[in-house]
């Protein structure tokens, strides 16, 4: 399952002096359906991005 972390609970996340505990709580789970995956043929080539990412 995917998970985000806000921009603001980065800070709480990244700090390695609060319990590891602690930092896990601001990890946000999403449904399956909230990504959707693309097969990229070539790394770099922006046409193929464009095409099939911002279609």
């Amino acid at each position: 399952m995917p998970a985000f972390v806000t921009r603001e609970d980065s800070k709480i996340w990244l700090d390695r002096e609060i319990p590891v505990q602690e930092r896990l709580k601001v990890i946000q789970p999403v449904g399956e359906d909230f990504l959707e995956s693309v097969t990229i043929d070539t790394v770099g080539d922006i046409k193929e991005f464009e095409q099939k990412v911002l279609k």
